[in-house]
């Protein structure tokens, strides 16, 4: 069975070795001189008492003895124990999987397999788990050599925005069960973690500059970007910034932040190009250090109107509105991709394909509907107040059974959505002329939304600036093909290059990478979508209250006393330290009354 000595202070008492020996150096021998008569030893030299030279050592049974008790005194002090040959420990570690961890990624590892190996040597052997917080990589290492999970370690990569641990720690504490270990490791210190985890905390507060925001617009026929740059230190802090487009790259330029500042830079966007990007010189947290951009390409809305002349000026209204929306021309033959139109109850009849359709009402009246507004819940009107909302009593507008009421007034719907052969049409089921329906901001909210549905499935080229992970919110409509969109990344460092395929029936669930860097979308040759991605969490880019604590210690002393055996033969040792004592004084007290002894027969002679 392996050893292990539970109290490593212990051999400190090692140290009563050299004192021992060096007490023993300064012991002289007596030495007997032979003499006829005691008149002669007023003529011997005297010799000096100021002090003891060192002499050769000189065995003897207390030199022995002494040295034996030491040697006793240290093996009950460093409590050995002995390892039982069946112990197995399973231990999970859980990863933080937060983007701040890419600025102690070094600092953990190390430290991590530095209490790794501590711990596995106080057991015959152990299970590993490594799992992520985030569980979107599931087990990056499953098994008992440690040399193999060092290498597992290249795979954590901690890229994401802030998370709750709670979901990884209670899978971590099934997988190593309620005897099992669980470690924790992250950059902030938590007073106390679920599932009796363990703390095993690496961060500290380092200097962090880094882009915050991006925006990009078109003034003046030119396109302008306005970058936001954060000083996450407590003391100032200066950076050289620099625009890269293609090949080429501007002169470096110097920013100073004092503590704490959000500064604006800005300049126009290069000519002739579609994407650049930004660098500030790299810091401890590199993740917001590039800002990659792209020139904007919304998706234009093609607005045509139809109403009747009592409602075009309320249709003006609501076209003008509606930003990155053209209205046509009435002669106009192009398609448009929605229709403002009028339902008149006389004389019915409803547009084709996408439109917002408002009640003509020409007889004016002058009684309101009373009774309680209620809001369906549904995307297009959720978080809206309607209250303040004043409608006069009208004919109405044919409901379907197939219609989605989006609000009631009692038992009268007032805003419906109807869907059909690929369409949706919004539908205002009141006189819009007397009402207030235009100065509320609900009722342009509730529009604009319905555009941007209507937007996202135009099968035209978007481009656009994402923040990393942000949804694509992509909609693949009118296209009766299965064939799957193929995703395309290039990180700005090309590290993070990848190309895949996405099932048409997933598009809505992508998101966008979590790297920094430019996205193609594409469906077969015709590209859908490009976008550039950065980073934007500043909850994450601030490093002040990271710090380091390290509480693996209490475990590994659980983990000897669970798996080892203490010695049974301590009360033997302490049995034989006592009797090597006493056997010790004996001998010294039994050789000092021999010299008493006779040192009284000369003096009697």
């Amino acid at each position: 069975m392996e050893l292990i000595l539970s109290n490593p202070i212990g051999l400190w008492a090692l140290l009563g070795i050299p004192i021992v020996l060096l007490i023993h150096f300064l012991q002289r021998q007596s030495q007997e001189v032979t003499i006829s008569t005691l008149f002669l030893l007023e003529q011997m030299q005297r010799e000096s008492v100021e002090g003891r030279k060192f002499e050769r050592i000189r065995s003897s049974v207390p030199l022995w003895l002494q040295l034996l008790m030491v040697l006793l005194l240290t093996w009950l002090l460093v409590q050995p124990r002995w390892l039982r040959s069946d112990s197995v420990q399973p231990l999970a570690v859980v990863l933080d999987n937060s983007a701040s961890m890419t600025a102690f990624e070094t600092e953990a590892r190390e430290l991590l397999i530095s209490e790794l190996e501590k711990l596995s040597g106080s057991v015959a052997r152990t299970e590993f788990y490594v799992i992520e917080s985030s569980l979107s990589a599931g087990n990056l290492y499953r098994g008992t050599n440690l040399d193999e999970l060092k290498a597992a370690l290249d795979q954590w990569k901690p890229v994401l925005g802030e998370h709750e641990f709670e979901p990884s720690l209670r899978v971590a504490r099934n997988l190593v069960g309620r005897d099992g270990i669980v470690v924790l490791v992250t950059d902030h210190v938590s007073k106390q973690l679920p599932f009796d985890a363990t703390l095993l905390a690496v961060g500290s507060q380092k200097p962090n500059l880094g882009f915050a925001g991006l925006t990009v617009k078109e003034e003046a026929g030119t396109s302008k970007w306005t970058a936001i740059v954060r000083n996450y230190h407590d003391a100032p802090v200066e950076r050289q910034w620099f625009l890269a487009s293609g090949n080429q790259r501007s002169a470096p330029q110097t920013i100073k932040l004092a503590p704490s500042e959000i500064r604006v830079i800005e300049g126009p966007f290069p000519s002739n190009t579609e994407f650049c990007t930004l660098h500030l010189e790299p810091d401890a947290f590199s993740a917001d250090d590039v800002l990659p951009m792209a020139q904007p390409k919304p998706r234009m809305l093609n607005l045509r109107s139809t109403v009747a002349p009592v409602l075009a000026e309320q249709a003006a209204q609501v076209a003008g509105s509606i930003q990155t929306a053209t209205l046509l021309e009435p002669e106009s033959e192009q398609v448009p991709d929605i229709t403002l139109a009028s339902y008149n109850p006389i004389s019915p009849r409803m547009p084709t394909g996408n439109a917002v359709v408002f009640l003509e009402h020409r007889i004016k009246q002058n009684r309101i509907f009373e009774g309680r507004l209620i809001a369906e819940n549904h995307p297009l009107i959720e978080h809206l107040n309607w209250e303040p909302l004043v409608v006069r009593r009208s004919l109405q507008i044919p409901r379907r059974d197939a219609d989605t009421v989006l609000l009631w007034q009692d038992t009268t719907p007032l805003i419906m959505l109807r869907e059909q052969e690929g369409s949706k049409q919004l539908l205002f089921n009141f006189d819009l002329a007397g009402s207030n329906a235009l100065k509320l901001p609900a009722f342009i909210v509730l529009v604009h939304r319905y555009a941007e549905q209507i937007r996202q499935t135009k099968p035209v080229l978007e481009r656009k600036i994402l923040e990393t992970g942000q949804p694509l919110n992509l909609t693949i409509s009118g296209v009766e093909s299965t064939e799957p969109l193929t995703i395309s990344f290039r990180s700005w460092d090309g590290s993070n290059n990848f190309e895949r395929e996405a099932p048409l029936e997933d598009a809505a669930r992508e998101t966008a990478p979590i790297y920094p860097g430019y996205l193609t979308v594409s469906r077969g040759d015709e590209k859908i979508l490009e976008a550039s991605t950065f980073f934007a969490d500043t909850r994450e880019a601030d490093l002040s209250q990271a710090a380091t604590e390290n509480r693996l210690a209490e475990a590994g002393n659980s983990l000897v006393e669970r798996h080892t055996e203490q010695d049974m033969n301590w009360t033997l040792w302490v049995l034989l330290l006592s009797l090597v004592l006493i056997a010790s004084w004996i001998w010294i007290a039994r050789r000092n009354s021999q010299i008493y002894a006779g040192t009284g027969e000369l003096s009697a002679a």
